[in-house]
């Protein structure tokens, strides 16, 4: 059968580096590949990569966050990860929009919560008619019942702290209520404004429910490309950091490991000093040393296809059938 296998990152300073790669080999990592020549960023690199990790970072908390707590799939398909964050981040922004427009509608509601039901056709229809409509609030106990007479003040709500009211006068008309202040309100009632913020959570409901399917089969995408990332960072600040990078001492080695040695060679990388090193499994379509292991299954079946070429050879090497023929050939 064929091992699967684990792929390694490790950077390493020179001076340990030639016993350092005779161990590796024994140890176990194959195909290492050495670059010819280190090329070390500089600070701009780094924090462009410091950047880009931080993004990937907060992207795939917040698609963990839209699957609530499910595994993410392989993608049915492969997509560019840059094609990924474009359509997250537009449904991102949507979501913060709709949760504004829900918030600032709740405001909305709160203000014309005491006010009720009410046309903006009535009010449009008394204006033409030459009346002014005002809306008043006070404190209960700076309420006059005058006002009822001289402008037919009708109490719209009224609790411990505020009374809402409405007056009705000819337009060009004067009006001062002592205690009382004139109030703005908006030109929808807060039935219409409650319909608005329903049909804003539906929709917000809906998006997110879009989102937790797209996150759940390309979580994954985001989910390596942050993990390389990370190791990517790391490096660079170790390169940057260290005065090796000052004579090119710190080499990169990158090679392949059986799995099923993975334990060995990890505990091993782990008690060596000074030395960064990161492991991955391969990826589906990735192209890497293949190494076959005889299980006992197999190792039976080469056995038994040997038995019976034997007994073939011996019971029918001399029939007539295979007379004249100058060379056997197995059948198998």
């Amino acid at each position: 059968m064929i091992e699967p296998m684990t792929h390694y990152t490790i950077l390493v300073f020179h001076q340990d580096y030639a016993a350092f790669l005779g161990r590796l080999r024994e140890v176990g990592l194959m195909h290492i590949a050495i670059p010819q020549k280190e090329h070390f960023p500089g600070n701009d690199v780094w924090l462009d990569m410091k950047h880009t990790s931080a993004q990937l970072d907060q992207m795939l908390e917040e698609m963990k966050l839209a699957v609530d707590g499910e595994h993410f799939t392989v993608p049915q398909e492969e997509v560019q990860l840059d094609v990924v964050m474009e359509m997250w981040e537009g449904w991102q922004e949507h979501c913060r929009s709709l949760e504004r427009h829900i918030a600032s509608l709740d405001a909305d509601i709160k203000k014309m919560e005491p006010w009720g039901d009410f046309s903006q056709n009535s009010i449009e229809g008394l204006r033409q008619a030459g009346w002014k409509t005002v809306f008043w609030e006070t404190q209960p106990k700076k309420w006059q019942s005058q006002w009822q007479k001289d402008y037919y003040a009708t109490i719209i709500y009224s609790d411990k702290r505020k009374l809402y009211f409405v007056t009705f006068s000819h337009i060009g008309e004067e009006v001062e209520l002592p205690g009382a202040e004139p109030v703005q309100v908006l030109p929808s009632p807060s039935s219409t404004l409650i319909m608005l913020q329903t049909k804003a959570k539906d929709d917000l409901k809906k998006l997110r429910n879009q989102m937790g399917d797209y996150a759940l089969t390309h979580g994954n995408i985001v989910e390596e490309k942050a993990m390389a990332a990370r190791q990517q960072l790391q490096i660079l600040k170790l390169q940057l950091s260290t005065p090796a990078v000052c004579d090119n001492s710190v080499k990169v080695l990158k090679g392949w490991v059986p799995s099923r040695e993975k334990m060995n060679m990890e505990d091993w990388l782990s008690e060596q000093e000074a030395v960064v090193w990161f492991s991955r499994e391969h990826k589906e379509g990735e192209r890497y040393p293949t190494l076959f292991h005889h299980t006992w299954s197999h190792w039976l079946y080469l056995h038994t296809v040997h038995y019976f070429r034997l007994a073939f050879d011996r019971r029918y090497r001399n029939s007539a059938r295979f007379q004249g023929r100058s060379k056997y050939k197995p059948f198998c």
